[in-house]
């Protein structure tokens, strides 16, 4: 939902509002399987719809239910459909609508998405490398910028003379939930004892649907317990107030078994924060920090259901984890060094830059295919 939402805003910025025409279809079944919760959709849905009515007003939006079991694709000529994947090949139902010949392009986050397609389950349906164009997600920097006094949250959060860790993602319980919230506590509880000049701050995303008690799940998978502080917030927060959060913290933290792009960790940087992160996912195209491997691999499907059916995600090491946070803890110069570059690799991945890519996309498809004037 803030992909599209940012997207959207984009493409009004640098088309101007009169240039930007919206359809939007929503069948019934459009999540991939009954068996699914379709909570999170529904409520991506809401917000999506929201942010069209925002940027272009009721009456400019046309908006169709199609029919329980009609097709997802518009009735286009030349469809262009963002894929965002997440583990080291794409799911059979993605590559069912990519081998449709309508659609003209697909549009991927990041190499790594890209790369998911390039793994393919059925050599009868070759991809074409052509199909493919890299229009990255972006960040709105007038609402995610450094902060010299996040005041908004300093009443949770006082002022520390250390170093603060952030880790923001959702986590559901699960134990091989793709966040990796577990070797998140694990890292920092083996980096560090009592007394050392380290804080761990964990905001869980709740609307994935958030365990009662984390704590008690988090040791009944056999986590460790921090001896340094560590604080953990399940409650939504405004984006302004996420941006004091960033501003917070002194260095975010990326323990995810895939990501397709990785919002968070760009709206991190944009606040002028380096990052510790996997190296394995869409923000390996842009993240600045330390890159931490991986140590083995697990079926997605454990984590993330049947919609991940012939998934492998990778983990990040451990060990390699609390390396790194006690390396920014023995140099604490190292966050603000690379904070400052964080910060400026951020100011080129706004969602202006991504709608223009969109556009570039588009319009390549059109001089390739030869698109006759008239169709849509």
């Amino acid at each position: 939902a803030k992909h599209f939402h940012g997207l959207l805003h984009g493409l009004v910025k640098v088309c101007g509002r009169d240039n930007v025409a919206i359809e939007c279809a929503l069948p019934k079944d459009w999540w991939a399987y009954p068996e699914t919760s379709n909570t999170t959709f529904l409520w991506a849905y809401r917000l999506g719809q929201e942010s069209l009515n925002d940027c272009m007003g009721d009456e400019a939006v046309h908006v169709t239910r199609p029919e329980q079991g009609e097709a997802l694709l518009p009735d286009f000529k030349r469809n262009h459909v963002f894929f965002v994947e997440e583990g080291h090949t794409a799911p059979q139902h993605h590559r069912k609508i990519l081998w449709d010949t309508r659609v003209a392009t697909a549009l991927m986050p990041s190499q790594h998405s890209a790369l998911s397609f390039r793994l393919p389950y059925d050599l009868k349906h070759p991809i074409e490398d052509s199909k493919f164009r890299i229009v990255p997600e972006g960040v709105d920097l007038e609402v995610y910028h450094p902060v010299e006094n996040p005041h908004l949250v300093r009443e949770r959060i006082p002022v520390f003379d250390g170093i603060t860790f952030l880790w923001v993602k959702g986590w559901t319980g699960n134990r091989w939930d793709r966040s990796g919230l577990p070797e998140m506590i694990n890292a920092f509880a083996k980096a560090f004892k009592k007394g050392d000049k380290a804080r761990l701050i964990c905001k869980i995303n709740s609307v994935y649907g958030v365990p009662k008690d984390v704590v008690g799940t988090l040791k009944a998978h056999g986590v460790l317990v921090p001896e340094c502080d560590t604080l953990i917030f399940t409650d939504n927060l405004s984006d302004e107030v996420m941006c004091h959060l960033y501003n917070a913290s002194d260095v975010f933290v990326c323990t995810s078994y895939a990501e397709g792009f990785n919002l968070p960790l760009l709206e991190a940087m944009a606040c002028g924060k380096p990052a510790i992160y996997h190296d394995y996912g869409g923000h390996t195209d842009f993240a600045v920090g330390i890159p931490v491997p991986s140590s083995g691999e697990v079926d997605a499907q454990l984590g993330g259901g049947i919609l991940y059916e012939g998934i492998k995600w990778k983990l990040p090491d451990v060990e390699a984890l609390a390396e790194a946070m006690r390396k920014y803890v023995e140099f604490p110069q190292l966050a603000t060094d690379q904070g400052i570059a964080a910060l400026e690799r951020a100011k080129t991945l706004t969602w202006e830059y991504s709608a223009m890519q969109l556009c570039e996309a588009i319009d390549y498809s059109i001089k390739e295919g030869g698109i006759l004037n008239g169709t849509k």
